[in-house]
């Protein structure tokens, strides 16, 4: 299997997570400053990278 951490938890599984975060994400958006909702996106996404 790939090394890399997206292909070796799976990448049904990652994608399935990742969208939930993006949902999360997206509900904040309404009452919460757009700028604020990508640092939160960014921060989502790096966790998946590391």
């Amino acid at each position: 299997e790939s090394t890399n951490p997206i292909g070796g938890i799976g990448g049904k599984s990652v994608n399935t997570q990742l969208s939930k975060c993006l949902q999360e994400s997206t509900n904040q958006i309404v009452g919460i400053v757009e700028k604020s909702v990508k640092t939160q996106l960014s921060k989502c996404r790096q966790d998946y990278i590391q």
